[in-house]
């Protein structure tokens, strides 16, 4: 996977707050059901991320949580 493609997607390892209080819930998806803004994959900026090569050349990659 591109890692511009990556990055539109949902993350479920990822959590935010419901509100602005680190008290509040913590949640991973708006109330209408759309992935919160704070929990979309960071590519290439996770520690769980996995390059794919092509002759040394980083040619994309993926989770490697879920692989």
């Amino acid at each position: 996977m591109k890692i511009e493609d990556a990055k539109q997607k949902w993350c479920p390892f990822a959590r935010s707050y419901a509100s602005h209080d680190s008290s509040a819930a913590s949640i991973n998806r708006e109330w209408d059901g759309s992935p919160d803004n704070g929990t979309m994959c960071i590519a290439d900026r996770c520690m769980a991320w996995r390059e794919l090569r092509d002759n040394g050349v980083v040619t994309g990659g993926c989770c490697g949580l879920v692989k």
